[in-house]
């Protein structure tokens, strides 16, 4: 089976999710990060032979390493819904520690993952502004000292690339050196924000490990199938 692994309001993921069915990649399996907090049990192994784990969810569904295939990974923290009521320190002592199972269970997951769990992020890599615009300098972008951190709005005129391997949503923009940056930060999904200069090159703005999907049309849900596929 293939995973796709996301947050219940992620849209982005539910499109995708549609896209790929449709597609005919099966079997396929949505899974919240929500249905995951309320599993009924999870078991996870860790030896000198690898990682797996086990996991039944509330609906009965069953989820094995053994039987995953690949996975889209779009969850960015752990939820905790029965923590609500505790202090503060105890949230945080609980969500380190379950970030830290999540990261390992998350590697542990067989097949193609895009984006793979890393120590600094579940779904990708989360670097600083100016981290990305040395690696987009690497890439090939123009870049200016003044980053906006990925929650500021995008600047006027600016165009998002959507990145999925070797897809890249507009040839029009880069599309070797939006590669490149997707290669070189280790982020098989990847939104660029970039800004056309006067003098036909493309600065970047910033990039975002969890773009949405939809803006990259129907040519990254065919993308993904291929790449999930293990398919080049």
């Amino acid at each position: 089976m293939w995973l796709v692994l996301c947050h219940a309001n992620d849209l982005s993921a539910l499109w995708a999710y549609q896209g790929l069915k449709a597609r005919g990649l099966s079997p396929l399996e949505l899974v919240s990060t929500e249905s995951l907090a309320f599993s009924l049990r999870w078991e996870h192994r860790v030896d000198s032979e690898g990682a797996s784990f086990r996991i039944t969810l509330a609906d009965g569904r069953h989820i094995y390493s053994e039987d995953v295939c690949g996975a889209l990974n779009r969850i960015q923290f752990v939820p905790l819904p029965h923590w609500e009521h505790a202090t503060a320190s105890d949230r945080d002592y609980v969500q380190q520690e379950l970030t830290a199972f999540y990261t390992s269970w998350l590697l542990s997951l067989p097949g193609p993952v895009l984006n793979p769990v890393t120590s600094l992020g579940l779904s990708g890599r989360w670097r600083t502004p100016i981290e990305w615009m040395k690696l987009a300098a690497n890439s090939g972008f123009a870049t200016d000292r003044s980053v906006p951190e990925p929650t500021d709005p995008p600047l006027p005129a600016s165009k998002t690339i959507i990145v999925a391997d070797q897809f890249v949503s507009s040839d029009e923009y880069g599309a070797d050196s939006c590669r490149q940056l997707a290669t070189l930060s280790q982020t098989p999904i990847l939104g660029i924000d970039l800004k056309p200069l006067n003098d036909n090159k493309l600065r970047f703005v910033r990039a975002n490990t969890m773009p949405d999907l939809r803006l990259g049309g129907p040519g990254i849900l065919d993308s993904l199938k291929v790449s999930l596929e293990g398919r080049t």
